[in-house]
This record gives structure tokens, sequence and C-alpha cells, in this order.
């Protein structure tokens, strides 16, 4: 056997990681971006390859896909739904079930917001109906349904889901972690005395190969998390690490089909029903449940937009088959022909999936069900070894005849009167014999590897170590005790972010860490910075800056597009915990961040950094402040001139933002808080230079007291350098507020800059013609309207932003055209005057 070597950071702390999906690429990503360098063993690569892996016994999953061996796993096939278990799951009061959760559903609550604000979501405590405005929630009586005995549950949805295939390509890149591709965990060596695993065993084309880690992490899912352990000396039934058994049973799903139709006697539009958005770039859909859940267990019923009063059995089954598909173009060949002749499911498909304004006639009803706890239901070994020696993993897939039962009298006791009595027809009403026959697996693997309080009971401790080792976690789905009704990704993802806060004390233990000069002073040492605003025209350079003297984690906001979050971690600053978590392992914040929908609290968000840093043994914190000249200030800007008296939002925001400091500073004594205050700073991609272009190819610019007043730009680097110093702790300085104008080295003017920015594409003057003179007239014409309007508004060629009445004043900035129209302390101008004057056609 050989041993498999790989390049980390950690040494004898290292940590490895099985399988890439929900559970374990989460966790790879946590403890990547916080210094910890995870070792990734995932069975795939970047290529996709999803597969329909079907029990070897048992009832078949009957979905076309429902695992995706790749980097990133299960979460390539996800659709972006999200909802956090119901109380009733953290509750043993049905008596067929075996012990359930050993924590309280309030222990995963705060973890549950950290796994939505990781997913993508803004305000991600909003995980109940309750939480949001009246005016959405109100849309949940649409449909008139009696909520006497049912209760609407919401369900949040990603516009995008979230992929963690490029992030964790992205940590690669970055050498933030290992993935170790087309390798196949196939079973754990242990210590002499058995406490300890000391190694896994992984197939790496063909061969075994072994390799060394501290702490282990299976997280290869339901189906494979078992199989490791199984074939591991001591996995088997009555082993040391499976004393009882429970390895690989309890083998549970999200049974769920189409069981019926109604009739909606007056059409009408229910959002909430089949999605709508939540105001903030996704979306949020509600389902019906029984309020009495011990008696008739935790379904959940979906309405969704349908044709015709009857069912019809083989759309249902196309459409079941395609829940697991990432994409229209994945659709199997051999369903292409069936769609064509029923196009109808090409329309509930569509209906189903994306949020369509579509009116209610007729409605599916879609089951989605709890499966109770049964050890028949199973993940085993097959009896023939593989080419390797080892065994690979049967599957025995088991609802029982009980949950069908309650399901046909909940149905009859609590969704029929709810639905008649809101005026709802029925017109196909399901049996126990169709559900029977028609219900597939959701793809929700789940239960196999137990969470309990004891090892009598399960496989894991609340914790989600091995009852019986000292070393070995379990994070995915098969540690669920009870599968509850929803999509359980938001909990496995929250369930990650809880095992990292138990893993980082074991992987600081030998953590010699003190403060920040300390470990620049160390051969090959580089202190963490968190740097927010990464993605920024100055957190750019600062981060280029950094290379090789600081280890940058570098932080986007909680609402940042999918394209700028790869390899960075998400912050809402309106979170204590996000934040907390951002700073975590960090010894120097650099905040390069600014939010221009939010600019009076950045006082607010200042505040919650300190105070999470402080926690976090950071004392050392660089904040961005202005310097502007917008005012009639006549000579150069320096430390003596007066900050800006216009009360702009943004500098208003600013100035309350080193109010806050000077407060914070008072506060934690200890600290050292570092302001930097820069005039107008410019560079390459910077807003101010394509407004200084902008201005130079427009025929006429009315500035302060004809252009004389002075800039003092600063460049971005001189800025970005800055920065990094203060970082560093180069500075000499003490604890305390300290607070630097960054000005450009010459005494330049507003006039000196645009003439200079002419004078660098003279052809591009020469040549404007007519043609583009247009462009300039219609471009501030549009500006003047937007400001005449009163919106908030930011206008990314100029780079300017507006009052809070949203007007500029007359002497910051105003443009003309042509002679024939001033446009003057942004005057109202219409587009009728415009037309009159022959400025635009």
């Amino acid at each position: 056997m050989k041993q498999l070597s790989f390049e980390t950071i950690n040494g004898d702390r290292s940590i490895v990681i099985i399988g890439s999906g929900m559970g374990g690429g989460t966790l790879a990503v946590l403890l990547a971006r916080a210094g910890y360098h995870p070792v990734v063993i995932e069975a795939g690569d970047e290529r996709e390859w999803s597969i329909a892996d079907e029990p070897a016994t048992g009832r078949p999953f009957g979905i076309a896909k429902n695992r995706a061996i790749e980097i990133g796993g299960g979460t390539n096939l996800w659709h972006g739904v999200t909802a956090p278990l119901d109380e009733e799951d953290f509750q043993d009061s049905r008596p067929e079930r075996h012990p359930g959760w050993p924590i309280t559903r309030d222990t995963l609550v705060p973890y549950w917001a950290a796994a939505a604000t990781f997913l993508g979501f803004r305000e991600p405590t909003r995980l109940e109906l309750g939480h949001w405005p009246a005016e959405l929630s109100a849309h949940a009586t649409d449909l008139g349904v009696d909520f006497t005995r049912v209760t609407p549950k919401l369900f949040r949805v990603l516009h995008k889901p979230t992929r963690l295939k490029p992030i964790l390509l992205e940590l690669e890149r970055k050498r933030q972690l290992t993935l170790l591709r087309g390798c196949r965990a196939r079973r754990l060596e242990w210590s002499q005395d058995g406490t300890l695993a000391e190694a896994v065993i992984v197939n790496r084309g063909g061969e075994l190969h072994r390799l060394v880690a501290s702490q282990i992490v299976i997280a290869a899912g339901a189906l494979e998390s078992p199989v490791v352990l199984l074939n591991s000396p001591g996995g088997e039934p009555g082993g040391r690490y499976n004393r009882m058994g429970h390895v690989g049973r309890y083998l549970g799903d999200h049974p769920m089909a189409f069981v019926g139709k109604v009739r909606v006697q007056q059409p009408r539009r229910a959002p909430l029903y089949s999605d709508m958005s939540d105001g903030m770039g996704n979306r949020v859909r509600i389902g019906l449940r029984p309020k009495d859940i011990p008696t008739f267990g935790n379904s959940n019923l979906y309405l969704r937009p349908s044709f015709g009063e009857r069912s019809n059995d083989v759309e249902d089954k196309i459409l079941l088959s395609m829940v697991a598909l990432r994409r229209p173009s994945s659709v199997r060949i051999k369903d292409l022909a069936t769609i064509l002749a029923h196009p109808r499911v090409a329309y509930r498909a569509v209906a189903n999936r994306f949020a369509l304004p579509v009116r209610y006639r007729h409605a599916d009803l879609f089951f989605v069900t709890e499966q109770g706890s049964e050890r028949i239901s199973r993940v085993q070994l097959r009896a023939a070894p593989a080419a390797d020696g080892l065994r690979e993993g049967g599957y025995h897939w088991h609802v029982p005849d009980g949950d069908l039962r309650r399901l046909d009298v909940m149905f009859k006791e609590v969704i029929a009167p709810s639905l008649q009595t809101g005026g709802l027809t029925l017109t196909a009403a399901p049996t126990i014999e169709h559900w029977r026959e028609h219900f597939t697996s959701a793809a929700h693997h789940l239960g196999t590897m137990r969470m309990s309080a004891t090892g009598e009971n399960g496989v894991v401790s609340s914790d989600l170590r091995l009852h019986a080792a000292n070393n070995v976690w379990v994070c995915d789905g098969s540690v669920f005790p009870s599968v509850g009704n929803a999509n359980p990704s938001l909990t496995i993802c929250a369930l990650a972010h809880r095992l990292f806060d138990h893993l980082q004390p074991l992987l600081r233990a030998t953590d010699t860490r003190t403060d920040v000069q300390a470990i620049v002073d160390t051969p090959g040492g580089l202190p963490r910075a968190l740097l927010t605003g990464a993605t920024g025209f100055i957190g750019r350079t600062i981060a280029k800056r950094a290379a090789g003297r600081l280890s940058v984690l570098s932080g986007v906001r909680a609402d940042a597009p999918a394209r700028q979050a790869p390899g960075r971690v998400r912050i809402d600053y309106a979170d204590e915990r996000s934040v907390s978590a951002a700073v975590a392992d960090c010894d120097v914040v650099i905040h390069a961040a600014y939010d221009p929908n939010q600019p009076m609290r950045e006082g607010e968000f200042a505040g919650r950094l300190v105070d999470a840093g402080m926690r976090a043994g950071i004392r050392s914190f660089v904040f961005f402040g202005t310097y502007s000249t917008y005012d009639s200030l006549r000579d150069r800007v320096d430390e003596a001139s007066p900050n800006s008296s216009l009360r702009l939002p943004y500098i208003v925001g600013k100035q309350g933002l080193e109010s806050s400091l000077r407060t914070l500073s008072e506060k934690y004594p200890e600290a050292k808080i570092l302001m930097l205050q820069p005039t107008i700073v410019t560079g390459a991609g910077g807003s101010w230079n394509r407004f200084f272009d902008h201005a130079a190819e427009s025929l006429a610019v009315v500035l302060p007291h004809g252009g004389a007043a002075p800039l003092n730009a600063v460049d971005v680097d001189v800025v970005a350098e800055a920065a990094v110093r203060a970082a560093l702790g180069t500075t000499g300085l003490s604890a305390g507020f300290h607070k630097f104008l960054l000005n450009g080295s010459a005494a330049s003017s507003w006039a000196d800059r645009i003439a200079a920015s002419a004078k660098a594409q003279p052809p591009r003057i020469a040549r404007a013609g007519r043609g583009l003179l247009a462009e300039s007239l219609v471009m501030n014409l549009l500006l003047c309207l937007k400001y005449t309007g009163g919106r908030r508004w930011h206008y990314p060629r100029l780079g300017v932003a507006p009052q809070s009445d949203g007007k500029m004043p007359a002497q910051a900035l105003t443009l003309r055209g042509l002679d024939r129209l001033t446009v003057a302390g942004w005057a109202v101008v219409d587009a009728a005057a415009a037309r009159r004057a022959g400025l635009i056609d």
C-alpha cells in the first residue's frame, strides 16, 4: 500500500474531509477561509457526473438522478429550496420513532441563519412566515384555505442555487485547500488502542493509498458514509464502532407524489403558493402541513398550477423523474418523446420550477411526507468484494405501510376539509393504492449514521463525533435522527457551521499565535487580515499590495452577486453571528466595504465589526473615511482643511463612522483603530477616472470656481499601501484612535485633471461628431431627470451620489450641452422641453 502525500500548511494538525457536498464542502470552505487548509477526498472531479443509484432490493428510488459524483457533490443538483426543521421534529411524541434529535431546535436556529447567509440569502433570520411583512404573509389566504387544521410552512428559494464546485476550485487555486480528485475513501485505520483513526485508505486509480490525518470528517452522504465505516475494522455489526448495529440502518427519505387535483371555483392569482419574489432577489413559497403532527405525521402539501380536473399518471411520472435534473437539457431522451406527446408536461414543469404569474383554475396536490424510522430500511455491504478487496454498498429502501395509512387518514380528516371549506373542489382524490404505486424518492437520503445522546441509540454524538472514537466526525444527511418534511440542505449546511465551531479549538490547540507583530517577525508567518469590500476598486488594490505580506480573507456583502462570491466569505453586517464568523481567527480587520444603499449605517456596521473582533482577540482595525473637496477650498487640501459641509449621504455616513470609531476607542482602550481619509481616489478602473474621461468628452463642464478648486487626488496604490502598512502595525502607533489624510503630492485642480484626460485621448475628441455629443447630452438629461425625480441614484460612469433629498447642490457639479440647455443646480428639465430645443429626437 502506498503512502499518499499532499502539501499542507498545518503539519500534524491536518484535517481530511471525505466528500465535498453540502456538508463536507461547506465545512471545507469554512476551514479553508479560516486558514486550516483541509484536504478533501472527492470521488469525482470537475466534470458533471450524476447517477441514478438504485437500491439492490426494496423500493426503487424512482427518479432520473439521485447522486452527483463530482466536486460539490449534491449541491450541483440542488434547486435552492430551503426550510428549517419544525419544532415537532425534535420531539419524541410518536411511539414508532426511535429516540430523536439529542439537541433542541433552538440550538440550530443561529446556525440556520449562518447557513442562510453562507448560501446567499439576505435577511437570513427570516425562517418563518411570521417573520415577513404582513403584505407578503397575507397572500397565504389567496386560495381561501381554512387554517383550522393546517398551517402554512414557508420555503425560501434561491434564484441561483449556490454551487460549491466553483468556490472549492477557487480556494484550491489560492492554495487554501487540497482537492484529491478521483479518490474514493474505502475504510479507516485505527490506532493501537482504537480510540483514534490514524489514516484513511483511499482507492486512487485502482490502487490503495494511505492518507494520514489528525482529524477525519466523513461527509460522503447517507448512501456512502456508512460504507466507509462498515468496511473499517470494528465497523461491522457488533464491532467497537458499531456495537448496536446502527451503522447503515434507518435509511430515510421524503416520499413524494402527485396525489390529486382541485378546481378553483373563482380563478385567482396565488403567488405565495406558486413562488413569489421576496423583494431581495430570491423567492418564497408555502406549503400546508397538519397542525396535529403526532397524529397525522409531518407531511407537506403543495398546491401547484395545473391543467384539467383529472390526474394523468404518465405526466405525473415524467415530472417526478425530473426532480433531480440540474437543467432542462438534462431530460432523458426516452422521456423527450413523451413530453412532446403531452405538451402540458412542459407547462406544469415550468410553472412548478419558476415563479410564473399564473391564475389558478386547477391545481395539482403534490405531497412530500416524512418517512418513519425503520431499521429494515438500510445501507449494507454487498457479499462479493470489489477489485480492491473491499466491498461496495447496497441499499434497501423501505417505506412502512403505517406511513401510507396515516397519510390517507390525514388527507380525509385534515386536507380535504381545509380545501373544501375554502371553496376548492376536489376533482381527483388520492388512495393508498395510488400512493403506494406512484411515490418516489426526493433524493434526500438521510438517517444512516444517526445522531444520538448515547451509543445505544445511534452512531454519532450531538457534536457529530463518532461515539467510540475521538477524532472521527460525520457531517452530512446521514446524521438526521428524523427526516422532517423539508429539503435538508439548509440543516446540513447549518450542521457544518456547528461542526466548524467544535473543530476550531482542536485545530488551534497547538497554535502559537500571539499578536500581529509577533507573527510578522516569525519567519514565514503572515498575519491574517479580513478585507471587506474585496471586490471594490480600493479593496482589489489592497489585496494585490498585500500579496506575500498578509494572508487575506476576502469578504463581500451577503447580497453580493454570485460572480463575486467564489472564494470569498459573505458578510451580513446587520447580523452579529455572520460578522463573528467572518472575523474568527483573523489578526486584523481592514474595512474597505461601502454600501451605497445604507450609508447612514456605516457607524453601526463598524461597531459590530469591532465588537466581534475584540471578542476574537483582534486588536488592530483599519477603516476608511473621506476628505471631500466639493467645497469652496481655494488652496491645497491638507489636514488643516475643514471637511465638507455638504450633507451628502456618503459624507454624512463617513462622519458618523468617525464618531462611532471614537466611541469604540473609548470602549476598548487596548484597541488600535486607524481611519484613513483619502481625497479623490484615482487609478485605472476607478469611478473617478471614468468621470474625468466622460467630462473630457462632454462639450462643456461647469465646476466650482471655474474648475480652480483644489483636487489633490491620491492614487489608489498609495491608499492601498497605507492600508497594508496600517494592518501590519508598522506605523509605530500606540493603542487608541488615529486618523490620517491621504492626499496627492501635487496641488492640482479639477480643471487640470479633466484637461489631462482630454489630452490623453485627443483623437477620440476630435472625431466625436454629432453622434457622441448627442449621446453625452442624453446622458446628462437622464441624470437630471433621475435627480429631480427625488430617487436615490448612483451613476456608475460619474461615480457621484446625491443628497438625501435626491438633488445635488449647484456648487457640486453641473453639466451643460451645446450652449442651448443649461443644467444649473440640477434644475427641472423634462423630455418635452428637450425635444423642443432640438436636443433629442
